[in-house]
């Protein structure tokens, strides 16, 4: 995203892409008789989280976010399911991330992340009794680059990279789509375009758009595709007391994910559909900037039966150097 872009458009960007990226993966996915939790987490991924833009040419920015999501409600199609009809009943989980991003010139940047995750998983056994697994560790590592020269102002980029299998796949008590990591490597690619609606850019808009698909999988395991669209508006207030910016945020993403396919994934109980929207804060003090958000679905299809949440909640505090 545009280092060298305008300061109106640079302050868009920020708040735009901080509040993409603060959903969090509503979803889980599970069949009825059987462990199946494809969480569509990729939705982390999109927002300020993937592109962290500086004031100056080029620099250095570093971030961590945190997140927490609670999957506990049985859902099919497009409403509330029986908790009869899936094995699964609640799936607990914080989410760890630190990332950073070097702005090589006006055109050209790079971008790594890598997340952690503590996950609480509660199903029931064939007997019907409760059992609980609990697993700690590192998530897949996503390595991006971007190009903002489309344009003199940067409000035109692209995005490409990959996501790496090193997360954790294999814990106890976890099915494979239930696991932190998806074994896979996968190949991203997106754009994003943002512009300002009045003549300070203090009103501004954005849009993101972005495709993964996995293209080296292990162990009969093929997480589905994902595309996401990005879209959502930011209104600068100016500053107050500490912060030289507040910046409420109003944002919706679509996010559509294949079903889970090989022979160890539950292809008729995974894949999905869904919008999110929420409001969110962007906050800015000296160098630190801070994001929060809270999201709600407004629509969710999914196949089978799948636990999902109700809201989304996510943080982000990062430095620019």
């Amino acid at each position: 995203m545009p280092a060298h872009a305008h300061p109106g458009q640079r302050h868009a960007l920020r708040a735009a892409y901080g509040f993409a990226c603060l959903l969090l993966a509503a979803l889980a996915l599970t069949p009825s008789a059987a462990l199946a939790c494809a969480c569509g987490c990729g939705v982390f991924d999109v927002g300020a989280s993937t592109v962290f833009p500086n004031d100056g040419d080029h620099g250095v920015a570093v971030w961590t976010r945190f997140g927490s999501i609670d999957q506990t409600r049985n859902w099919s199609a497009t409403r509330s399911a029986p908790v009869e009809n899936n094995s699964d009943r609640k799936i607990r989980t914080q989410f760890y991330t630190v990332g950073a991003q070097y702005m090589i010139d006006n055109n050209w940047g790079v971008m790594a992340e890598l997340p952690m995750a503590h996950r609480n998983f509660t199903s029931t056994n064939d007997d019907g009794n409760l059992t609980r697994s609990v697993t700690t560790g590192i998530g897949d590592l996503m390595i991006l680059g971007m190009y903002t020269g489309f344009s003199d102002d940067g409000s035109t980029g692209l995005l490409f990279g990959f996501s790496l299998p090193t997360g954790q796949f294999n814990a106890n008590g976890f099915d494979r789509d239930t696991q932190i990591g998806t074994g896979a490597t996968q190949a991203i690619l997106g754009g994003y375009h943002l512009g300002g609606l009045n003549a300070d850019n203090s009103l501004a808009y954005y849009v993101q758009a972005r495709y993964q698909v996995a293209v080296a999988i292990q162990d009969h395991y093929h997480p589905g595709s994902e595309a996401f669209v990005v879209g959502g508006l930011t209104y600068n207030l100016g500053e107050w007391g500490p912060f030289s910016r507040i910046a409420p945020v109003v944002q919706a993403i679509y996010q559509h994910r294949e079903s889970d396919q090989g022979a160890n994934a539950y292809p008729g109980d995974t894949g999905f559909n869904r919008v999110l929207m929420g409001p969110g804060l962007d906050l800015r003090a000296g160098r630190f900037r801070l994001f929060t958000d809270v999201s709600f679905p407004v629509h969710q299809w999914v196949r089978g039966n799948q636990l999902v949440s109700s809201v989304l909640y996510k943080a982000q505090l990062g430095y620019l150097f």
